[in-house]
C-alpha cells in the first residue's frame, strides 16, 4: 500500500510542478497583455516604425496644409501604415512628434481591439496570427488558461494533502515546487535579450512577457514564504518531540515500594 501511495505522491508532484508552469507562464503572458501595459510597450515600437517608413518626411511636407485645415476643423483624417487616424488638431499644431505620437497610440488601439470573427484558438490557425496574438481576444485567452491552471493546481495541492504521510510535509513540497519555475522565468527577459536582442522580433516579442519579472517575482515570494512556514512546523514538531521526551524523563522510571502494615495478631484467652 505503501508503494502505491509513492508511486502517486510522484505523479501528483510532477502534475503539481508543470501545472505552476502554466500558472506563471499565462500568469505573464495575461498581465502583459493588459490593455494599458500594451499600449505602454507598443507605442514607442510603432513609432519608431513609423519613422522607418519615412512617414515623418510625408508629415512634415503636409503639416503646413493639415494646420491649414486645422483652422477651421477639430481634427484631421489621414492614413499611415494601413490604418485610418485622426489626428486632433491639438495634436497638429504641436508639431511632427506629437502627430507620429497619437498615430501610434491610436494605431494600438485598433491592433488590440481588432475583432476576429473565430474561436480563440481557430484564430491560432488564421494568416494574421501576429496581429492576434496582440489583440484583447488573446488577452481573454491567456486569462482564461491562467485561470484553470489555478484551479487544476489547487485540486492537485489537496490530493498531494492526502497522498503526503506527514501533513506539514505538503507546505515545504509545494513552495520548492513553485519556487522553481518562479525563479526560471524571474530571469525570462534577460534570457531573451541575450537570445533575441538582435532579431526584428524582439521587440514584439518583449511585450508578451514584459511582465516577468513582477508576476514571476510573487510567485517566488509566495514559494518561499510556503517553504518558511513549512519549515517552521517541522521546527514546532521537534520542539514538541523534545518536550515530550523531557517530560517522559521526570517521570519516576523505579518501582514504587509499598509498605505494608501488618495488624497484630489478637491474643486469645485461654478457656
Amino acid at each position: 500500500m505503501g508503494g502505491i501511495r509513492k508511486f502517486f505522491l510522484v505523479i501528483v508532484s510532477v502534475l503539481l510542478f508543470l501545472t505552476f508552469i502554466c500558472v506563471n507562464l499565462f500568469g505573464i503572458l495575461s498581465l502583459s497583455l493588459s490593455y494599458n501595459n500594451f499600449q505602454n510597450q507598443s507605442v514607442p515600437i510603432i513609432q519608431s516604425s513609423l519613422q522607418s517608413f519615412n512617414v515623418i518626411s510625408q508629415i512634415q511636407s503636409s503639416l503646413p496644409a493639415i494646420q491649414q485645415y486645422c483652422q477651421t476643423h477639430s481634427s484631421y483624417t489621414s492614413n499611415a501604415a494601413g490604418y485610418s487616424i485622426i489626428i486632433p488638431c491639438t495634436a497638429a499644431f504641436q508639431g511632427v512628434d506629437a502627430i507620429i505620437e497619437e498615430g501610434a497610440k491610436q494605431i494600438t488601439q485598433q491592433i488590440y481591439y481588432t475583432t476576429y470573427d473565430c474561436n480563440s484558438l481557430d484564430c491560432l490557425k488564421i494568416s494574421q496570427v501576429s496581429l492576434f496574438l496582440l489583440s484583447e481576444k488573446a488577452y481573454v485567452l491567456w486569462t482564461e488558461i491562467f485561470r484553470i491552471s489555478l484551479v487544476i493546481s489547487f485540486v492537485l495541492l489537496v490530493l498531494l494533502f492526502f497522498l503526503v504521510e506527514k501533513k506539514e510535509n505538503i507546505l515545504l513540497l509545494s513552495g520548492i515546487l513553485l519556487t522553481i519555475p518562479s525563479f526560471i522565468l524571474l530571469k525570462l527577459d534577460f534570457l531573451l535579450d541575450k537570445l533575441f536582442s538582435t532579431q526584428v522580433f524582439y521587440n514584439f516579442l518583449k511585450i508578451f512577457f514584459s511582465q516577468s519579472f513582477y508576476f514571476s517575482l510573487r510567485s517566488l515570494i509566495v514559494g518561499i514564504v510556503l517553504i518558511g512556514l513549512g519549515i517552521i512546523f517541522k521546527i514546532f514538531n521537534v520542539g514538541f518531540f523534545i518536550s515530550n521526551l523531557i517530560s517522559k524523563i521526570k517521570k519516576p522510571t523505579g518501582k514504587q515500594i509499598v509498605k505494608k502494615t501488618v495488624k497484630p495478631q489478637q491474643k486469645t484467652k485461654p478457656k
